[in-house]
């Protein structure tokens, strides 16, 4: 019976650990940029969507950083040095002007599945 209860007790953490299985998963986000008026800095505003997986990835200080670039350059570099993958961008227009430059990233998480 103590050999039972030991083994038991030995394998135990193997044994939860075989249930929680992590699968690969791609979220995406959209980063709005544009000049700010009278500023060399931008405008810029990132969109997680409404995904409980995605909300979860909004770190506090990632949009206080990005605030903080004078250009589109750093902006593409910071997000890449996040993880995130440039899938496509493409320009807003008003009155003929371009007015901002909408990016799209991707990133790969490890999903729990439960």
């Amino acid at each position: 019976m103590k050999k039972l209860l030991f083994a038991g007790i030995i394998f135990l953490p193997f044994i939860t650990h075989a249930q929680t299985t992590f699968k690969p998963v791609e979220r995406y986000c959209d980063l709005q940029v544009s000049a700010k008026m009278f500023t060399r800095k931008l405008a810029v505003h990132i969109d997680y969507g409404t995904d409980s997986l995605a909300v979860k990835l909004k770190p506090g200080n990632e949009d206080e950083k990005l605030k903080n670039l004078t250009n589109f350059t750093d902006v593409l570099n910071y997000m890449s040095e996040q993880g995130w993958v440039l899938v496509s961008s493409t320009t807003t227009t008003n009155s003929g002007m371009t007015d901002g430059v909408h990016f799209f990233f991707k990133k790969e998480l490890q999903a729990r599945e439960q």
